[in-house]
Order: structure tokens, then sequence, then C-alpha cells
């Protein structure tokens, strides 16, 4: 049967367009969101990465959501229609911006972009200008 409307094309397709999504942590270190598009190696083991610091924590789940994000909106390009899945993709862009938030207040910008502060200085010092330095 021919459809000449699009748009009832469209929202017909809508129904039938249901990605089975990993949880972004899964798909990180996959390197793939969708459980059918996951193709193992031989028997290679997934390993997750373990943060030694809150710091270290922080920037792997940013680079988690950052990757889930980029992994849906390459979904979304193919099926602009699927609003489950870009509803998805805008809370981990939510979810983003308050790590990314909660990790520039704690440790300082992730990017120049960030350096919003007049007082930031960019370099403390060079290593041979401090008194206690091993390069005087």
């Amino acid at each position: 049967m021919f459809i000449e409307n699009n748009q009832d094309f469209m929202e017909m397709t809508t129904d039938f367009i249901k990605p089975n999504l990993l949880s972004s942590a899964e798909g990180f270190i996959h390197g793939n969101l969708f459980k059918d598009e996951y193709k193992g190696y031989k028997n290679y083991q997934v390993k997750t990465p373990k943060a030694k610091t809150e710091k270290e924590a922080y920037l792997f789940k940013i680079m988690e959501l950052e990757f889930a994000i980029n992994d849906l909106n390459l979904y979304l390009d193919l099926h602009p229609e699927d609003k489950r899945t870009y509803e998805v993709m805008q809370n981990y862009v939510s979810e983003l911006l308050q790590y990314e938030s909660d990790y520039i207040s704690k440790y300082g910008p992730l990017e120049v972009c960030d350096v919003i502060s007049e007082d930031y200085k960019w370099l403390d010092g060079w290593p041979w200008e401090k008194e206690d330095s091993k390069y005087v």
C-alpha cells in the first residue's frame, strides 16, 4: 500500500521504533548504547574503569554522559520522529549539565570556555620560580 501522506507514515512508524537501550554506564564501557547493535569481539570481556579519586569519578561520569548523548544524537539523525529516545537524550543532557557544573565548582574549568572569573589564574607560577623548587 502506497502512503500518500508522509506525516501519517511517520506516526505509524513511531510505534515500531523501540530501541533497546543500555544504561549510559553499560553503553560507555561497551562503546554502544544499543543492545541489538553491540557485537562482542571473540572472548573479549569489557572492563569497567575504576576511579581512584572523586575528581576522576566525576570525569568518568562526564565522559559517560557525553558518549550517551553523542550515540543517541546519531540515532536521532536517522530517526527524528522517535520522541522517547529524544526524551532520554534530554535527560542525559540535563544530568551532564549538573555534573559539569558540580565539577567546575569543585575542581575548576573543564574547558577554556568555562573560565568566567576575572581573578582566575591560568598558572600559579612556573615550577622553577617557586622557592622550594627542585629545578633551581
